[in-house]
């Protein structure tokens, strides 16, 4: 994959150029793909090219193998050739300047508090008011529209900060409500901003669930979620002060998924042939919606993206972490995921004993076999919950959707084997 990068110099008014032999184009490095969030790469990399400490403020344009990214300058490095913005275009070549011309056109469009040049400054005095520390570096991890991830490292501790955009804005609450109550199920929230929607938690040191073949560490993660969701029920009316938003099943597939569909297919993100598929296949979909109708089950908080990839084994404890798709809603759309993740790394059997499990929690609103049926009704309704959610809810929150056809394309998949 090839990177491009247009840097702004610490005072905002410049811009760095490569020198080439009469030639000057944009920084650039050629890499291993990587998840488009991720920065550490792009730090190493001008720290050892050109000496300098630069902050990754996204990635405002991808194309293929080709990603060109925007950064700020962390220092002034006066040995490099910074070029006034208004002389670029005179010295660039065509493709270059279509790619400058790209980038003015987004110069004004930074919505995302930390896409904006000198909001890490800002940041950085607020963390060091917060930790009793003389000595803080932080270490960049993540920036898209999704959130900011930096790690922060102290001669005691370390902690991370993270910011997320105002359609994720209950994370930090959430995450620390359910903390105060199981302190041991997720990650303690140190301090929080409510009004930055950003909060600073300490280090997970451990491995990814999702790395782990220990089965009791799959079935602690799982019993510690339905415990949450188990109190979340008598916690409801809190969790909605917290702005926890509120999506029963019903009525988003109802209100919603005709219309999320036809937004997908007028917008191109879904082929025709698809969109013909998955609106004849809605009267068979509404019925199983129907059928939920009976259910007795109140409405629970749903983590959004419970799998091995957001949960930590630390000291053989998991940590439930990446609260941001959280909601009040049917409560077993938040293993559907996990299940199918076991029954894929391990076995079927281990998958239907954790089910067990699972649904062993609920007997108290229902018989068994009726929890057993409902389970099968929403592992087939999850694609069409989660799509609509993203096209109705999501998406339309932010502008540059990095991911947007990647999710879609999954639930489309999901959906279409469901028919």
């Amino acid at each position: 994959m090839l990177l491009k990068f247009i840097v702004l110099s610490k005072d905002q008014n410049r811009l760095l150029l490569d020198q080439n032999q009469g030639r000057y184009a944009w920084p650039s490095v050629h890499c291993e793909t990587t998840h488009v969030a991720v920065t550490s790469h792009i730090y190493d990399f001008f720290l050892a090219k050109y000496h300098l400490k630069v902050n990754v403020l996204r990635c405002f344009l991808q194309d293929g193998n080709l990603r060109i990214y925007e950064v700020e300058a962390l220092d002034d490095d006066h040995r490099r050739f910074w070029v006034d913005a208004s002389l670029v275009m005179e010295l660039v070549d065509s493709g270059e300047r279509k790619e400058f011309a790209e980038w003015l056109t987004k110069v004004s469009d930074r919505a995302i508090p930390w896409f904006q040049p000198g909001w890490r400054q800002e940041m950085e005095m607020w963390v060091r008011e917060q930790i009793p520390s003389r000595i803080i570096t932080f270490e960049q991890v993540r920036s898209w529209e999704r959130s900011a991830l930096f790690k922060i490292h102290t001669k005691q501790e370390n902690y991370y900060f993270k910011a997320v955009p105002e359609v994720f804005s209950h994370e930090p609450s959430v995450q620390n409500f359910i903390a105060e109550l199981y302190p041991s199920y997720v990650p303690e929230v140190i301090v929080q901003d409510i009004e930055k929607n950003s909060y600073m938690m300490r280090e997970l040191e451990g491995g990814l669930l999702g790395e782990s073949d220990q089965r009791i560490h799959w079935k602690r993660a799982l019993q510690q979620m339905v415990t949450i969701q188990r109190q979340s029920i008598y916690d409801n009316r809190e969790l909605q002060k917290l702005a926890c938003p509120v999506r029963p099943m019903k009525e988003v597939l109802t209100n919603h998924l005709p219309i999320a569909l036809d937004e997908l297919v007028t917008n191109f993100r879904i082929p025709r042939e698809h969109y013909t598929s998955l609106k004849e296949s809605i009267p068979s979909m509404m019925a199983h919606v129907h059928a939920l109708e009976h259910s007795n089950l109140p409405l629970a908080l749903d983590h959004g993206d419970f799998f091995g990839g957001n949960i930590i084994v630390q000291d053989g404890q998991p940590l439930i972490y990446d609260w941001s798709d959280s909601s009040l809603t049917h409560p077993f759309l938040s293993v559907i995921v996990f299940l199918d993740e076991v029954k894929e790394l391990f076995s079927e059997d281990f998958r239907n004993q954790l089910l067990g499990v699972y649904l062993d929690n609920w007997r108290a609103f229902d018989t068994y076999p009726r929890l057993q049926k409902e389970f099968h009704l929403v592992h087939v309704l999850a694609p069409l919950f989660y799509l609509t959610v993203h096209q109705r809810y999501i998406f339309p929150a932010f502008k540059d959707n990095i991911e947007h056809q990647q999710i879609i394309d999954h639930y489309v998949d999901q959906w279409l084997a469901n028919i």
